[in-house]
């Protein structure tokens, strides 16, 4: 018996879906980011609009592929996906909420880390899967080097 269409779109929407609504729910002022020493290289504020949307997307695509494969790994690589999923939610209300940037920092590492493993996993089992994470993991290193950057220089 194959596997539900309807799971397999729950892992596509509910990366964007959660996001969306727990951005709503916990709004942050972010208006203390003016006041912060930032890298020259730091985007302008539409851009992280733009570019959450569609990694949410690509991250949601990923998981549905693996998800409907068969492979003997793909719940250990569904179970890697979900962790690094809660510490992306958890990076937001610590830093933007706490503002504890060193604590932040740690967790963005952390998530890194736990991307590359879902990455190396998706990819063992779905290269697609594996290749539609690639964006995501390099906004991440640039979230860190701007983590990273307020957190010495604020």
């Amino acid at each position: 018996m194959g596997k539900s269409d309807f799971f397999g779109k729950v892992f596509r929407y509910s990366p964007g879906v959660v996001s969306f609504i727990l951005s709503r729910k916990n709004k942050y002022d972010s208006s203390f980011l003016n006041n912060l020493n930032k890298p020259d290289l730091y985007p302008p504020n539409w851009a992280f609009a733009v570019v959450w949307p569609i990694l949410y997307y690509l991250m949601g695509r990923a998981a549905e592929i693996i998800y409907h494969s068969n492979h003997k790994n793909y719940k250990q690589a569904l179970t890697v996906f979900i962790i690094q999923l809660i510490l992306n939610l958890v990076w937001s209300p610590v830093f933007f909420k706490q503002k504890n940037y060193k604590k932040a920092y740690i967790i963005i590492i952390l998530l890194i880390v736990t991307l590359i493993i879902n990455i190396k996993l998706f990819y063992d089992i779905d290269k697609l899967a594996g290749k539609l994470l690639f964006p995501y993991i390099i906004w991440l290193i640039y979230a860190a080097y701007l983590n990273k950057y307020i957190l010495d220089n604020n």
